[in-house]
């Protein structure tokens, strides 16, 4: 039972890298994955989580802490 619940996280954690990848990432050959205005992008993304909120890094494809509490069910 643990294992399926590990499996679970770790499969939510892979597809949200895909789609931030998707959304905003760099390919391998350094171009982004999304063709944007003079290499700019007009939004940043931010990833909710239980800890507190996140905002996505497209240069090193990571999620940076941004500020403490719990905002998901704002709104």
């Amino acid at each position: 039972m643990l294992y399926l619940a590990i499996s679970d996280i770790r499969s939510i954690d892979e597809e949200l890298s895909t789609v931030l990848w998707a959304a905003y990432g760099y390919r391998d050959d350094g171009k982004q994955a999304v063709p944007t205005v003079e290499g700019m992008h007009a939004a940043h993304i931010y990833v909710l989580k239980e800890d507190g909120v996140y905002k996505y890094n497209p240069l090193n494809h990571s999620l940076v802490f941004y500020k403490n509490g719990e905002y998901r069910y704002i709104g």
